[in-house]
């Protein structure tokens, strides 16, 4: 009597196994009951959940990354007050101990804000590697940056700190403001980089954007075709309630892709009025001499009025000229280039740092995988398992692919083995899925293969920093190898499935109250099974009505006015 019993239920949440799209804002809770007859049960608190669209999730981290980089430009005016102090205390050739102390204070304190900022941008990284819209080249530049601010809080500037207490007995504080130029100039080399950094974020994100507006209305025609045959040659006032619910919102929806038509443009015209790049220019043109936004509304409004063939036309026409400028943007993507500092082809030395970014992001999809695994063998979850297992099989294979990919990048004969042993363990999982088992033998497979990969990253890592000095088959130098490697124990600490609280991920917001939703971008990433990290024109048609269909209505049409 009295005894509580706790029964915990852990569900990894993604969104597609639920139908859920961007925008989409749900709230779980739970029922217990006891054993006495007629009790009422007893009710959980609700956890809300909001669901965010890749698109979404990397603008928001993009804003994320601004926000470090405008921290990082406040500690570089700071410092050059910190050298303008030390300099003025200099030539004064004497000075009490009390200045000294504050000047000191003041670059220890700066230096702690450094650090701070760039273990944030760690955090964002983390989240980064999750989102399959961000390239892997990009996330390396950025890890790089990372350590590089990392670097000049650690050196220079704790010396030049170190050096200022120890003016009490040297007398000279010129070694002091050496240090202090040092960083003042390493902090506007990391500006300077992190500014076209950011140029290459915002492009990544406008094509995306303009991607998911074409996946929006593609999706949209493929709603109307499906209430067609209950709505066609009816009046729309005329319409059943439930035909009429489904064309409010599929007004709503494209009435909220019309705002979001209308920002982008405007956005895209501004990056190109700070770049200078020509595609955006062309882009944002195009968008205001073929009247997207106004045409936008015109669907709107034919949906409203019941008028399905012209909106299906409408909604084909304008899928397929997002799509094209989604392609002029992709297609001016200098990434593809060679990059600056990049060594002769014969060179044996090679960056692996975004080989293990995407190795970390493939053992993080594989983890995810298990969990959903595990769920299916639990008695209390009552969905379909045959669509789960399917969905699941999809993302394994996907991810064998991307295993391949990055097999072939490195070209390792020494990591051949393991990178084989990895896809034969992810192939038995898939095999297992698709025949709908999920017991022992499938999870097995799936760990086998989270481990492997662990093991390519711990070598590559290893290796790398082992081979700094000496020439070897996996190169000499990772930059961004101790942000990697931090990255890598945070991983080693998660428990799997465990649903992450009060933020985002690619594809979900988890956690919060009932009353807001968090801002933080931390979440359990959702991945589409058909999204891959680099996208190069993967546009589409809308599923356009057959013209023998078209013909077969307008005889329908003819025959009810005559």
């Amino acid at each position: 009597v009295g005894q509580i019993i706790k029964n915990e239920f852990t569900l990894p949440f993604d969104p597609s196994f639920f139908n859920l799209a961007d925008g989409d804002r749900i709230e779980l809770f739970g029922h217990a009951w006891d054993r006495m007859p007629g009790r009422l049960p007893t009710v959980s608190r609700k956890i809300v959940l909001r669901v965010m669209g890749l698109e979404a999730h990397a603008e928001q981290l993009r804003e994320d990354i601004e926000n470090i980089m405008a921290r990082t430009s406040e500690i570089a005016r700071e410092q050059e007050n910190i050298l303008m102090e030390t300099s003025s205390l200099e030539q004064e050739l004497r000075y009490s101990e009390k200045e000294l102390n504050v000047i000191a204070e003041l670059q220890q304190e700066n230096a702690k804000n450094l650090k701070i900022a760039a273990k944030d941008g760690l955090n964002i990284l983390d989240e980064a590697v999750r989102n399959p819209i961000f390239e892997t080249e990009s996330l390396e530049k950025f890890a790089q940056t990372l350590n590089k601010m990392q670097t000049v809080a650690s050196s220079p500037m704790r010396d030049a700190s170190m050096q200022i207490k120890q003016a009490k007995t040297s007398k000279s504080l010129a070694d002091a403001i050496l240090n202090e130029e040092k960083a003042l100039k390493k902090l506007g080399e990391i500006l300077a980089e992190s500014a076209s950094q950011l140029d290459r974020l915002e492009a990544l994100t406008l094509s995306q954007r303009l991607r998911k507006i074409e996946k929006t209305e593609i999706k949209m025609g493929k709603d109307l075709l499906n209430i067609l045959p209950q709505s066609i040659g009816q009046i729309a006032n005329n319409l059943k309630s439930n035909i009429k619910e489904k064309k409010l919102l599929l007004e709503e929806i494209q009435g909220n892709t019309h705002i979001e038509v209308k920002n982008l443009k405007g956005e895209i015209s501004r990056y190109h009025e700070r770049t200078g790049k020509p595609a955006y220019g062309k882009v944002s043109e195009l968008m205001k001499t073929e009247n997207a936004e106004e045409e936008m509304l015109i669907v709107s409004y034919k949906i409203q009025q019941n008028t399905t063939f012209d909106a299906l036309d409408r909604l084909e026409i304008l899928s397929k000229k997002f799509s094209k400028w989604a392609d002029i943007l992709e297609e001016a993507d200098p990434s593809s280039g060679a990059g600056k500092g990049k060594g002769p082809e014969n060179s044996k030395s090679k960056d692996f740092t975004k080989n293990i970014i995407a190795l970390i992001k493939i053992r993080d999809d594989e983890e995810n995988i298990i969990s959903k695994t595990k769920i299916l063998q639990n008695r209390n979850f009552r969905a379909q398992r045959k669509n789960w297992t399917s969905l699941l099989q999809v993302q394994q294979e996907n991810l064998m692919i991307d295993l391949t990919d990055t097999q072939i990048e490195i070209a390792s004969e020494a990591l051949n083995p393991i990178f084989d042993d990895a896809h034969m363990s992810m192939s038995t999982s898939a095999i297992d899925l698709k025949n709908g088992k999920y017991a022992t033998q499938t999870i097995n497979a799936q760990l086998d293969a989270r481990n492997q990969v662990s093991d390519l990253i711990n070598l590559l890592i290893e290796s790398s920093n082992s081979g700094k000095s000496n020439e070897n088959e996996l190169g000499n130098e990772i930059s961004s190898m101790e942000f990697l490697l931090l990255k890598t124990k945070q991983a080693g600490g998660k428990k799997p499935g465990e649903m992450l609280t009060g933020g985002t991920g690619g594809g979900s917001q988890q956690g919060g109250g009932t009353e807001k939703d968090a801002r933080t971008a931390k979440g359990q990433a959702f991945e589409n099974s058909t999204s891959r990290r680099k996208i190069k024109k993967t546009g589409g048609s809308s599923q356009s009505v057959p013209t023998e269909f078209k013909k077969v209505m307008e005889n329908y049409f003819q025959a009810i006015e005559e």
